[in-house]
């Protein structure tokens, strides 16, 4: 630490390359070194985001299917599939034709 000063006092290191040689040190060692070598403090650094913990779904009650839900879809299905008649409005536009 000394050396490093009086190199920087003689010239031979910028401040920048003395405060490097401490490469590991921590966020308040470095803040010592930089007063020690007359440097403006670091700004300082944003808090890092907290992470919220991540909470699983609870997992969905199994279904149970009743006979008349059974027949409810049947029902539906056939109301889907089964042909419609046409509208009269276009069986008479044909008749006209």
């Amino acid at each position: 630490m000394c050396r490093a000063f009086r190199d920087i006092e003689s010239g031979k290191l910028t401040k920048e390359q003395a405060l490097a040689r401490w490469e590991n040190a921590t966020g308040y060692e470095r803040s010592l070194l930089r007063e020690i070598f007359g440097m403006e403090p670091e700004a300082a650094k944003p808090a890092p985001v907290p992470v919220r913990e991540m909470i699983p779904a609870p997992e969905p009650e199994p279904v149970h299917i009743t006979p008349e839900v059974e027949a409810l879809v049947d029902a539906l299905i056939e109301s889907w599939t089964s042909p419609k008649p046409e509208p009269a409005l276009d069986r008479e536009m044909e008749a006209g034709a």
